[in-house]
């Protein structure tokens, strides 16, 4: 008799192809050509982590003649295994393997905010340095604000670490990594640092003046910065600090003795210190009239009816005039100076008599030491009486008042 065998023949078909994707990314379809039998075909992916164990049903929709693997952060090995049923018998036929390299590519990290002064440079970043599969590359950038307007930053730029240069502004950087592979390059970002920039503060001073010997005036700082600040002054000779200055402008009073030109040596902030400080305040000081005594005559006391007390101050300047005072009021016109001595002449009125010389150009004025209390004493009244009395007797005299 005759015997048929019937063969279920089966040709998987074929998959395509290898890829390199970067970490997280989603790979391209892979696309399958249909497989024949002579059954019925069934299809079934299924991935492996390193293409020879391992093997499990792909993630997602596996039975179609096209796989469309998700994002991956890791090499995967895909195949596609077809089956046909004839007759009751299941043969099974495999696809080769299609590998997806993944570029797994990890920035590192970089470090750390700083602030600095204007003008200076911030200290070298540290960093921990990238990983990846492929051949690593560095590119610093930087930017204004943190968010927008990135470039390749200054200088040296594709190291490990950077070294900013001087900054006059706030900057911000971040480090752009590369990782290649044939046929793919990934890039990956690390944190981004800070560097904040403390503009120098200024001090601006002024306060010319024109004083009397012996007073003092107001100079004024016009600050910029952040408080509290300090400042230097100086005055020809001497250097002067005053700190913990919270507001501005700053006013503080001098007293020089002669003709003095203030300027500024030093101002610093809560954070920097500065390099302009410009403005002077010079200040004039007239002199005073020199000091003569005041004297009046006896004990500056008199008998009423008497010519008074003769006022007579032992010195004078030409060029200054001699007021006579009564209480606190004038007496008199003032009494221009000749280089001697003055008479104010006899006064009768009891009560405080002294003399103020003003410098009639710039009006500077000194009390003269001597301070005259006029008293006057009034004239006894006697009334004289004696008793009637004999030759001979005894009388009594009797004086009253």
């Amino acid at each position: 008799n005759l015997i048929a065998v019937t063969v279920n023949n089966i040709d998987p078909g074929t998959i395509a192809a290898d890829q390199t994707i970067c970490e997280g990314d989603t790979p391209a379809s892979l696309i399958g050509t249909p497989a024949t039998a002579d059954g019925i075909i069934d299809i079934l992916w299924q991935q492996s982590a390193d293409g020879t164990t391992g093997w499990t049903d792909a993630d997602g929709v596996n039975n179609t003649v096209s796989y469309s693997p998700p994002a991956l952060i890791a090499d995967t090995w895909y195949k596609r295994i077809v089956t046909s049923e004839l007759n009751g018998i299941i043969c099974s036929g495999e696809t080769s393997t299609v590998h997806i390299a993944v570029n797994n590519l990890n920035p590192g990290s970089i470090a750390v905010d700083q602030t600095i002064c204007e003008g200076n440079a911030p200290a070298p970043f540290t960093s921990v340095p990238a990983t990846g599969n492929g051949i690593i590359s560095y590119r610093w950038m930087q930017s204004p604000d943190g968010m927008s307007g990135w470039v390749a930053a200054s200088g040296v730029n594709n190291g490990e670490t950077y070294t900013a240069p001087v900054l006059t502004t706030d900057r911000w950087y971040k480090r752009v990594v590369t990782s290649s592979l044939p046929g793919k390059t990934c890039m990956a970002e690390s944190n981004i640092i800070r560097m904040t920039v403390n503009s120098l503060p200024t001090a601006f001073l002024s306060g010319d003046a024109v004083i009397c010997e012996g007073e003092s005036t107001p100079l004024s700082v016009v600050l910029t910065g952040t408080p509290p600040w300090s400042i230097d002054y100086f005055d020809g000779t001497t250097t002067y600090t005053i700190g913990s200055i919270m507001a501005s402008p700053f006013v503080f009073d001098v007293m020089p003795v002669v003709n003095t030109s203030y300027s500024l040596s030093a101002v610093s902030d809560a954070y920097c210190g500065g390099i302009s400080f410009p403005g002077t305040a010079a200040v004039t000081v007239n002199p005073i009239p020199f000091a003569y005594q005041l004297t009046g005559s006896g004990d500056g006391s008199y008998c009423a009816g008497g010519s008074g007390i003769e006022l007579i101050l032992n010195g004078s300047q030409t060029g200054i005039s001699y007021t006579l005072m009564f209480g606190l009021g004038s007496l008199g016109t003032p009494v221009a100076g000749t280089g001697s001595p003055i008479s104010f002449g006899y006064v009768t009125n009891p009560g405080t008599y002294y003399v103020v010389a003003t410098d009639v150009l710039t009006g500077c004025f000194l009390q003269m030491p001597g301070i005259i209390h006029v008293t006057v004493y009034p004239i006894p009244l006697v009334n004289f009486h004696a008793d009637t009395a004999c030759l001979g007797a005894v009388t009594q005299f009797t004086l009253t008042g």
